[in-house]
């Protein structure tokens, strides 16, 4: 018995931009696994990687603020901060950089400017007793 040949449709090849895009999320994958993994200089090699591949990985920006300042670097935290297009995420992410810097007068206005004080008209630092 001979088996007929299926009827295969062609197919297009990949764009450069199709290779990158697949490039850059294998990289940020790559990443994220060495963050949980405890690798963080590789993984802010691997994120860096992934921006380079494409400057808009909204992600490689949030990581790489929060291993910095999980490394001791919180002043390399804040240029990424800057470059993260979520308002919320941000207001998330200023406060953390400000308190491992020590820096109480922008950690004070940049919880004032947190959603929960937009919300609630109350700061997390000015906690009522009682």
């Amino acid at each position: 018995m001979v088996v007929g040949k299926a009827n295969a449709q062609p197919t297009t090849q990949p764009t450069k931009h199709d290779v990158l895009y697949d490039l850059r999320g294998v990289w940020q994958s790559l990443a994220e696994t060495e963050f949980f993994m405890g690798q963080l200089d590789e993984a802010v090699a691997d994120f860096k990687k992934a921006l380079e591949l494409n400057p808009d990985v909204a992600a490689a920006h949030v990581m790489l603020s929060q291993i910095y300042v999980i490394q001791g670097r919180p002043q390399h935290a804040l240029p990424e901060i800057e470059l993260v297009r979520s308002d919320l995420m941000r207001a998330y992410l200023y406060p953390i950089a400000y308190y491992a810097l020590g820096q109480k007068k922008e950690l004070d206005a940049a919880l004032t400017r947190s959603p929960r004080f937009m919300l609630f008209g109350t700061s997390p630092t000015k906690r009522s007793s009682g």
